[in-house]
């Protein structure tokens, strides 16, 4: 190769490493970039399927449960009810909708440190947030009257982005 034929290749070598570090995170792994962030955020990502088993309705079987410490909806027609221990690594969340026999939210291998946060939206959905570890979770959004998920992603701890970032941006100085 003569001196042009390397001159080409050595441009076009730093053109296409330009072109790659100019990339944000997001563009290359669906991860934000962290670089304007001034605190740790959380960030949502498409749901992972992979988690899709640890989530299943099923209907109560044979004697419907006593439920205590049910939370209504706004309109008071429809209920839940958590029937698991808070520091079990599985939920089971009892609905009482207003037509129709009860069912079971059930939610296995889920980060015992970090409680399921369930709240109704309006009448009919039910939004839960459920930590599989210290840094993933998922969103769920769930429509009572269709006894389905109408909504699901997964949320992302982004102290550990939001550090590394500002490691990256403001190196310690040299003495």
């Amino acid at each position: 190769m003569n001196a042009d034929g390397y001159g080409l290749l050595f441009c076009g070598m730093m053109t296409l490493c330009s072109w790659l570090t100019g990339l944000s995170a997001e563009t290359v792994r669906g991860v934000p970039d962290a670089r304007a962030w001034d605190a740790p955020k959380q960030f949502l990502l498409d749901f992972d399927s992979e988690f899709s088993e640890r989530i299943t309705v099923e209907p109560v079987d044979g004697v419907i449960p006593v439920v205590n410490g049910k939370v209504t909806s706004p309109n008071q027609l429809m209920a839940y009810a958590f029937l698991s221990e808070p520091s079990s690594s599985e939920d089971r969340i009892c609905v009482l909708p207003d037509q129709g026999l009860p069912f079971i939210i059930r939610i296995t291998d889920r980060y015992p440190n970090f409680s399921t946060q369930v709240a109704w939206i309006n009448e009919e959905l039910i939004y839960l947030r459920v930590w599989w570890g210290r840094a993933v979770g998922s969103d769920l959004i769930f429509n009572v009257s269709q006894k389905k998920f109408v909504y699901r992603a997964m949320v992302h701890d982004g102290q550990n982005l939001y550090w590394q970032t500002q490691q990256a941006l403001h190196p310690a100085e040299k003495n």
